[in-house]
């Protein structure tokens, strides 16, 4: 049924138009009423109100619904004008009975306004890609609420009805929906649980703060996702299992720590818009999956941002790869002010902008990779500590101000994502640790093809390797076009000397080769030569020497020479290092230099 007046509809009296199937009211003018109402009869079907004219004016009517049960579909009110409009439902919504959903539906570029009382037990459901204004003068409306589509908007969280008895994890659900405060701050902090649905659910904090001291639960994979200008409040211990996205504005911790769930993957900015989001940790420890920034098209100097006036320490945990900037404007990802970075879990997170947080970084598991390019440094400016099972790779700027990079007992140093050089100030190699050394190409000159052809590190201050009697172990690793392989160009029967590191200066002189432990068990080039170390200047270099032909051997046995096949000689430009060998004890294979 749809009406069309053309011209000012008035409704005089009591009585009671009853809705049954779906009622259109298409007003084109202004429309009055007396004290009459609308029912939503009972019966088994759906039916639904819908205003599609009038944009501006008040409804005072009065809607009800039936208090017998309605074995058939949803009841919807709302509002579908042909373009962008709105309707204000003044009048008293009373939804009685229980067992059937009551819809609030607003079209596209659509608001349909509550203004009245509402009461009523069914449950409450937002449909359409609209705005509802939920804004009743009061509200006993005890169903649950699902949120479907578009956003509620609405001033307070008791315009949702009365208050459960109990804590009710899912007395609202968002499921593709979301809740807007756009005029004034909303806290969230009774009986009223929040749970994200699998299709998860917004916050628009455009027009005032939300606070969420509720529980945000969720088990269906459902994202929480901050949208519009304004600060979101974390300040419940949220359990949801889904992504956090912070389009725009800002997410703030509080009340304690780990606000947000410990799994998960905090992504900043938005692809869509020149937005850029902020997590502020306010002082508060949190453990999070993986942090990642958005590709937009922001072209300001502006970033996305996790920042913290406080101490606070942010740890990294997931088994994903995850990626925060990328030093453009499009892709930004700062950390800053008084964090500490914390990196465990077998995954990796990149690091790719250059980051001005001052806590330090300590790395227990899985890859931090510092990719921020030639500028500043991805891990700010505090100590960086590589621990065991953890792993520091790149091809960007670690340069802190507060020690050497340590590399520690069972901690890896591992340049570039697969070859690649990577930039410190001061390391210190210490015992146990590991060097995790790739080549893909064995040609190229010992110093030009370092960082290109094989994994190579500059050190801007001093390289300082383990003390006598500990060991620092530098694991041979061959690649191809990337990948675990034979690298090319490798000849077994060639010597060979690459460039691994380049340092200011090597504390102590040139390195001890006692001091090195060579693992070449990931070395998959067929060889029967030797591996040793040593050092020029502040270069440190991998050499590796054939083993001499049989004619030369005969040869040096004829001059009486077999003292002389007792020494390694290596020429270091101007100075020249002859270490003992005893070639019957390493062809036993106790040199430990020898390949194993």
């Amino acid at each position: 049924m749809t009406f069309n007046p053309t011209s000012q509809l008035t409704w005089e009296g009591m009585g009671v138009v009853s809705l049954r199937g779906r009622v259109t009211l298409n007003l084109t003018s202004a429309y009055a009423a007396d004290s009459g109402s609308f029912e939503f009869a009972s019966g088994s079907f759906s039916s639904s109100f819908l205003i599609t004219g009038g944009s501006g004016e008040p409804l005072s009517r009065a809607i009800s619904f039936s208090a017998a049960d309605i074995s058939g579909g949803t009841q919807t009110i709302g509002v579908d004008h042909p373009g962008a409009g709105s309707t204000t439902f003044a009048g008293t919504i009373a939804t009685d009975g229980s067992n059937n959903t009551v819809a609030l539906f607003a079209a596209a570029e659509d608001t349909a306004a509550f203004t009245g009382v509402m009461s009523g037990a069914r449950p409450m459901q937002k449909t359409g890609p609209g705005n509802v204004d939920l804004l009743p003068s009061s509200s006993t409306i005890s169903g649950k609420w699902t949120i479907l589509e578009g956003l509620i908007s609405t001033t307070g969280e008791s315009k949702f009805g009365a208050n459960p008895a109990s804590f009710t994890v899912d007395q609202i659900t968002l499921n593709g929906g979301g809740i807007w405060a756009n005029t004034s701050p909303i806290e969230f902090n009774s009986n009223r649980g929040l749970t994200l649905g699998a299709n998860g659910g917004s916050f628009d904090t455009s027009g005032g703060t939300i606070t969420l001291t509720n529980v945000v639960a969720g088990t269906a994979g459902g994202s929480l996702t901050k949208i519009g200008s304004g600060t979101l409040v974390l300040a419940g211990a949220h359990t949801y299992d889904g992504p956090t996205n912070v389009q725009r504005g800002t997410i703030q911790l509080a009340g304690d720590s780990n606000r947000l769930p410990a799994g998960t993957v905090v992504n900043l900015g938005t692809a869509a818009a020149v937005h850029l989001g902020t997590l502020d940790l306010n002082g508060l420890n949190q453990q999070i999956a993986g942090l990642n920034s958005v590709v937009g098209v922001n072209a300001t100097a502006s970033n996305n941002t996790v920042i913290s006036a406080a101490a606070a320490t942010l740890t990294i945990a997931g088994s994903g790869t995850y990626s925060f900037g990328a030093g453009t404007n499009a892709n930004s990802g700062v950390i800053t002010g008084a964090i500490a970075l914390v990196k465990q879990g077998s995954g990796t997170q990149i690091l790719g902008d250059a980051n001005t947080y001052t806590g330090g970084t300590t790395i227990t598991g899985g890859v931090l990779r510092a990719d921020n390019g030639i500028t500043g440094s991805a891990t700010g400016s505090g100590a960086v500590a590589v621990n065991s099972g953890g792993t520091l790779s790149g091809t960007g700027r670690v340069v802190n101000t507060a020690g050497p990079v340590a590399i520690n007992t069972g901690g890896k140093l591992a340049p570039g994502a697969t070859v690649g050089n990577l930039t410190t100030n001061a390391q210190q190699w210490n015992a146990g640790g590991i060097y995790v050394w790739e080549i893909q190409d064995a040609a190229g000159d010992p110093i030009n093809g370092a960082g290109i052809n094989w994994d190579s590190t500059a050190v801007n201050g001093t390289l300082t390797v383990a003390p006598a009697g500990a060991k620092f172990t530098i694991k041979l690793t061959t690649l191809n076009a990337g990948v675990a392989g034979q690298a090319v160009n490798f000849n077994p029967s060639q010597g060979y000397v690459w460039t691994i590191a380049r340092a200011t200066t090597i504390a102590g002189g040139p390195v001890d080769a006692s001091r090195f432990e060579l693992d070449t068990s990931a070395f998959q080039n067929a060889f029967d030569g030797t591996f040793d170390i040593n050092s020029s200047g502040g270069n440190v270099r991998l050499t590796y020497a054939p083993v001499p032909e049989p004619g030369a051997l005969l040869s040096l046995a004829g001059f009486g020479a077999i003292g002389i096949l007792g020494r390694r000689r290596r020429r270091d430009h101007a100075n020249l290092e002859v270490r003992p060998i005893v070639i019957n004890q390493r062809a036993q294979g106790t040199d430990s230099h020898r390949p194993t």
